[in-house]
C-alpha cells in the first residue's frame, strides 16, 4: 500500500527551481504542498496535541509523552531498518529527539499555511541528500512513526483515519525532501562540471 501511494505521490509533484530555491508544486494544489482534508489536519493536530498532553506513569515516576514517543519511534525505525542506525550520532540521539520534535511541531503548526514549510523542506531535504538517506530510509521512517503514534496514543486514540493523515503527511513530505535533495545534488554536480 505504502508503495502504491508513494508512487503515485512522486508522479504527482512537479518541481520547479526558482532563485536557488526549490518550490515543490502539487499538480491541481494551490498551496502547492501538502494537501489534506480538513479533517485529516484535525487528526494530525489532534495527535499531535494528544502526545503533548501525555504523562505515562512508570516505576521511575511520569514520563512525558513525547520522551516515550521520541525513544519508542527510534527503536521502532531501526527495528524496521537496521542500516538506518548509519545516518544517527548514537551519544547525540537526544539533540536528535529535540530536533524531530521541533520539526514535527513545526509541520502541525504549517497544515493551514504549508507554504511556511518551503524553505524547511528545500534544506532538510538538501541535508538528508548529503547524509545519503535513502528511499527505503524514508519509507521506513514514515511506518515507524505511523506504529509510534498508534502504539504510545493507543489505538482507540489513534485510529485508522488518525493513522492514514499522518502517514499522508510523512510520506508526502518524504517525496518533496528527495525531490529537494536530487535537486541539489544535480546542481553540485552541474557546478563542479562549470
Amino acid at each position: 500500500m505504502w508503495l502504491k501511494v508513494l508512487l503515485e505521490q512522486i508522479r504527482e509533484l512537479k518541481i520547479k527551481k526558482r532563485k536557488n530555491l526549490v518550490k515543490i508544486e502539487k499538480t491541481n494544489d494551490i498551496a502547492g504542498f501538502i494537501k489534506l482534508s480538513t479533517r485529516q489536519k484535525e487528526l494530525v493536530t489532534q495527535g499531535w496535541n494528544k502526545l503533548l498532553e501525555l504523562d505515562i506513569n512508570t516505576p521511575e515516576g511520569p514520563v512525558r509523552g513525547l520522551t516515550i514517543f521520541f525513544d519508542a519511534f527510534y527503536k521502532a525505525f531501526f527495528e524496521r531498518n537496521p542500516a538506518g542506525k548509519r545516518l544517527f550520532d548514537q551519544p547525540g540521539m537526544a539533540a536528535q529527539g529535540r530536533a524531530l520534535i521541533k520539526m514535527l511541531s513545526m509541520i502541525v503548526k504549517s497544515l493551514d499555511n504549508p507554504a511556511d514549510l518551503q524553505k524547511t523542506i528545500h534544506t532538510l531535504g538538501g541535508r538528508h541528500e548529503i547524509y545519503g538517506v535513502t528511499a527505503v530510509d524514508y519509507i521506513e521512517f514514515s511506518n515507524a512513526m505511523c506504529d509510534t503514534l498508534e502504539s504510545v496514543l493507543g489505538k482507540t486514540v489513534c485510529t485508522p483515519e488518525m493513522r492514514d493523515a499522518w502517514f499522508k503527511v510523512m510520506t508526502e513530505l518524504s517525496v518533496m525532501m528527495q525531490s529537494a535533495g536530487r535537486i541539489l545534488r544535480s546542481e553540485c554536480c552541474l557546478s563542479k562540471t562549470a
